[in-house]
């Protein structure tokens, strides 16, 4: 089976496993074609190794309900990646320690959330931390580019560079945060000064309070600066002007103070980017929504909550109206299905209603009866910069490359692109390495198709 893997394996000596919603743990994992389906399976086979290496983990788009431990057998140099959506959700009470037996490692682009104790060891970026109890370390780690939301202790002393806060006390005795946001109800435990380069307490957005070790008193970035004023140079405390934080969308409005103003003077506080906040979020244009039709039956029917293919059908798609998303052209930054229904894409005992697949177009090679394996979706977009409503497939943009009314296959939650040869990030052949383009419309139409062809 062809997997939308995107994320380039390791150097030599390195043990590459892929991890895929739409794979198998009877498969090896040590290909993109064969990955498994849990971290467990992945963590199992590691364990069976002849020899401690360095590990590389690149896991697909979707939800994975599990944690993680550490291994003997993952050495210096490992690395965990998530390559498309990828969320790692506890119970509450979930570990996730993504530990080495010696050395430094990395973990980059995942979301963990619900977690009991996250157990941090290396270089951590571009990560997403949601609703875990507490935050620890067993090794000191360089954090850039995170976010940490509605954390209950976070007392790892970490380097923290344009990352964001939000309703976490960091308890810890920390000596490093730059170009960094703190919300009102996020409060900084430092250690002594004396310990402290000033230059390494700067350039941030803190809104909440600030005390110089445990027994110190709270104070204010106004105090703070007026009593210790080396430190937070070129801080301040404003409104971050975030386009929908509840919805951990922190990308910038036109007005927010953090543009432009981290250490380098010219990317932003935080690590957001400045984006408008747009995108398919409107539902109605789904009741008015077509399903695809063979033999005369529609290849999709309603089972409860969900949307499942009909008895005998292998494919079936379903696509809405025509949606407006700005009355000037703007450029997508995400794409997201906001419809009344799931989609039910697993064989028992599967997540019968996970959302989160990746898909190619291909069937499987190897598998004849598609048992322990989802079904799979492909999410998929046409688009005109053209005012007037398309009604036609001509009205819909073309290039030389990309036909009038062609739909493109792009990746669920994530920017929309193509390259030079009009492929989107959805399709396993895009060529992330080469130039891309953006999306730029007034008006979208989107399709999702869901197949079980594993004839």
């Amino acid at each position: 089976m062809e997997h939308n893997f995107r994320v380039n394996p390791g150097g030599a000596g390195v043990v590459n496993f892929y991890v895929s919603k739409a794979g198998n743990d009877n498969n090896d994992g040590l290909t993109p074609d064969k990955p498994k389906q849990t971290l467990l399976g992945v963590r199992n086979a590691i364990t069976n190794i002849a020899n401690a290496a360095p590990i590389r983990i690149i896991i697909g788009t979707g939800t994975y309900e599990e944690g993680w431990s550490g291994s003997a057998k993952v050495l210096d140099g490992s690395s965990m990646i998530g390559d498309g959506n990828v969320v790692i959700k506890g119970s509450g009470t979930t570990t996730f320690s993504f530990n080495a037996n010696s050395g430094l490692i990395s973990l980059s682009n995942i979301t963990i959330r619900d977690m009991g104790t996250v157990n941090l060891r290396g270089n951590v970026s571009d990560c997403t931390f949601v609703t875990c109890n507490q935050i620890i370390q067993s090794a000191t780690s360089l954090v850039l580019r995170c976010k940490f939301i509605s954390i209950n202790s976070i007392s790892a002393v970490l380097q923290f560079t344009s990352s964001i806060f939000v309703d976490v006390p960091l308890s810890g005795q920390n000596t490093y945060f730059i170009s960094c946001y703190f919300n009102s109800n996020t409060d900084i435990t430092l250690a002594n000064l004396a310990t402290i380069q000033p230059s390494n307490l700067s350039y941030s957005n803190v809104m909440g309070r600030i005390r110089v070790t445990p027994s110190g008193q709270w104070m204010s970035l106004d105090t703070f600066r007026q009593t210790y004023p080396d430190y937070f140079q070129s801080s301040f405390n404003k409104p971050p002007g975030f386009n929908n934080p509840s919805a951990l969308d922190f990308t910038l409005t036109d007005e927010s103070p953090h543009i432009g103003a981290a250490s380098d003077g010219i990317n932003n506080i935080g690590g957001s980017l400045y984006a408008k906040s747009l995108g398919s979020k409107v539902a109605p244009e789904w009741l008015n929504g077509s399903i695809s039709i063979s033999d005369g039956s529609p290849d999709l029917i309603i089972n409860g909550t969900d949307l499942a293919l009909a008895l005998g059908k292998k494919t079936g798609s379903i696509t809405s109206t025509p949606i407006m998303i700005s009355s000037n052209v703007v450029q997508i930054q995400n794409i997201n299905y906001n419809g009344f229904f799931l989609f039910n894409k697993s064989v028992a005992p599967e997540q019968p209603t996970n959302k989160n697949v990746p898909d190619s177009s291909l069937k499987s090679t190897y598998s004849s009866d598609a048992s322990g394996n989802p079904d799979r979706l492909s999410y998929e977009m046409r688009w005109t910069d053209n005012p007037a409503m398309p009604s036609v497939s001509s009205d819909w943009t073309s290039t030389p490359l990309i036909s009038a009314g062609e739909y493109l296959s792009f990746e669920w939650n994530t920017k929309p692109l193509y390259d030079s040869l009009g492929i989107g990030n959805g399709s396993h052949l895009f060529n992330s390495n080469g130039n891309t383009a953006p999306v730029n419309a007034i008006w979208i139409q989107l399709r999702i198709t869901l197949s079980n062809r594993y004839e």
